[in-house]
This record gives C-alpha cells, structure tokens and sequence, in this order.
C-alpha cells in the first residue's frame, strides 16, 4: 500500500485511509504485540511519505507534487467511502468466523463433557448393578427350589429385567456415544460399505437396507472408519424407526471433486415444523421413554463437525426425510487446541 501510494501522490493522496484497514484488522485477529508491530509499519510508511520518500526514487507523478484542491476533495469522497465499506465487510467477516469458531469450539467442549459424563456414569454405576443382577438370580433360584413362590419368583425375574435393561442403557451411554470419534483416518472402500454397516446394524435394520452402488464405487474415501459406520447406523436405525410399515431405507452415495455425500432416505411421516431446530440436540429425542436418549443425531453431527463437514436433514420431495451427511474426501478428525 505504501508503494502504491508513494506512485501515486504520496501524502496528498488521499486513500491513506486505508491504513485504517489494516490498524482495524489487526486489533481484531492478532496480539497486542503484533499489532503494535502493524501500528509501527504503518507508521514508518506513512512517514516516509510524509517527507517525500517517493521523490528519492524520482516518483513524481504529479507535476509540481501536488494535487489541486477539488481533485483531492473528490478522492477524500471517494476513498473514505471505500474505505468504510471494506473496514465494514472485513470486520464482518471475520466476527462471523470468530463467531462460527467459538461455537464449534463450545459444541466439542459440549462433547468431550458428555463423554466424561457417560464414562463415569458406566463406571460408577456398573458394580452396583452387577450386584443387583446376582442377587436377583439368586432370589429367582432360591423361589424356584425352596419357597416355591411364583410371586417372588417373578419379581426376581422382573428386578434382572430391569438390571439388564440399566446395564443395556449405560453400554449405549459409554460406547455408542464416544467410540471411534477419534480415531485415526482409514481408507473405507465405498463398494464394500453396506457390507461394512451390517455389524453395527440389528438384523431388522439391516434386512430393510438398500443401498444402491454407487457410479464410483471403487473409489477410497478416508475418514475414520468405525466413528462413520457408527454414524451412518444411527441414521439407518432412525430412519427404520421413523417408518414403522416396513419399507425400505434407501443409503445413496454421490461423490464430487471435493465431498462425498451419504444420504439416507425414509418413507414416515416426516419432521415436525417446531422439532427442525432441535434436532441433534444432546437428549432430546422424540422417540417415547425407553426407545433413545437423543444422543444418536448429535454425536453424528459433531462427528461431521471433526471432519470440516456437516449434518442436514431435510424433507424428502416425495414425503419423508432425508438425513445427508456431507464431508470432504479426505477426511481427518480435528480437536481444539
């Protein structure tokens, strides 16, 4: 900028302001010390031109070296107008991405908050109801052979029940909910991914599963490769469960020059207007008590976040809902620092 304003009028011309820009830019982005480091540049460029730095290398495009009065006027009208305008977009520009970075930031705090959750709760928990369950085996056994009491004996059978039911609930809580997010990227052959879905799937899920192959189908796409399946799961089991009449769920993949995109497709009832925006939150489900804990959409979500992608869910033209999960072709988790 010194240069080009050295070659054209020095100090007398008047988009100097544009020093402003960057004295602006650097308060907002970069420490104090750098931006004294700005402010000093700045200052040594302005006052090179101040003293004529420009005629030491015989610039002189104006003759004379000056400016008449009215052109300078105009210049000012126009240089402050520009210089507001881009002092407006920059900063803009960049509180939408401070903004959009602290909110990924306050997403994985969220996150890694959840997974301590759900790991201490399992291990706190896990003893107690392992004691719960042999004692209720043992009442069971002891009303089968002694007091021969089908009362006891059912409300022994109904305590293990429940205890497996506890047990089943917390698994899910700790590793469904942390497995793999972390992991290392793997190469996962798109031709072989149903095949790879299948173990994470129930047998009811898998059999309604149909999963067109893809025009690339050979290609590599590199992610990790047990957080993905775990996710693309999620959406699987939601889709089935949001269409009770037993139709297939459709998985496409389409791939791009620089994403791959994995939509699943369903044929219910669709998502209501006022569950849109909630959706994907930590525990909110709109499954009844007992079926979800509202944790599957948001670890998918954030796991879409690791990887510089993302988590729609629109509604599909001929009735239901789309879940699209869209990330780049080479995919690698990323933390905060």
């Amino acid at each position: 900028l010194t240069a080009l304003l050295g070659a054209s009028g020095g100090m007398q011309n008047p988009f100097t302001s544009f020093y402003l820009l960057h004295v602006t830019l650097a308060a907002l982005l970069l420490p104090a010390t750098s931006t004294l480091g700005i402010v000093a540049l700045i200052t040594s460029g302005y006052t090179w031109l101040y003293f004529g730095g420009p005629a030491w290398f015989g610039l002189a495009p104006f003759a004379g070296g000056t400016i008449s009065p009215e052109l300078h006027a105009h210049g000012m009208f126009v240089a402050i107008g520009l210089t507001s305008v881009c002092i407006a977009y920059f900063v803009g520009r960049t509180q939408d991405a401070l903004r959009s970075s602290e909110l990924r930031l306050t997403r994985r705090e969220r996150f890694a908050g959840l997974a301590t959750l759900a790991a201490g709760v399992a291990h706190e928990l896990a003893t107690p109801l392992g004691t719960i369950a042999v004692v209720s085996r043992e009442l069971e056994r002891t009303a089968c052979t002694q007091c021969l009491n089908s009362a006891c004996r059912d409300d022994a059978r109904l305590i293990r029940s429940e205890t497996d039911r506890c047990r089943l609930i917390i698994d899910r809580l700790n590793a469904d909910s942390t497995a793999g997010i972390g992991d290392a990227a793997e190469p996962l052959r798109l031709a072989h991914l149903a095949a790879e879905l299948t173990p994470f799937l129930t047998a009811a899920h898998a059999g309604r599963l149909h999963f067109p192959l893809p025009p690339a189908g050979d290609a590599n796409f590199l992610a990790p490769k047990n957080a993905l399946l775990q996710s693309l799961a999620v959406l699987v089991k939601n889709a089935c469960e949001a269409d009770l009449t037993g139709r297939p769920v459709i998985l496409s993949v389409e791939l791009d020059a620089t994403t791959v995109r994995f939509s699943v497709h369903d044929s219910g009832p669709g998502i209501a207007p006022d569950h849109t925006t909630r959706l994907g939150e930590p525990f909110f489900t709109t499954k009844p008590p007992g079926q979800g804990m509202g944790l599957g959409l948001y670890i998918a979500r954030m796991f879409a976040e690791r990887l510089h992608g993302r988590l729609d869910l629109l509604p599909a033209p001929a009735g239901g809902t789309v879940a699209r999960l869209v990330l780049p072709l080479s995919a690698a988790p990323t933390f905060p620092p």
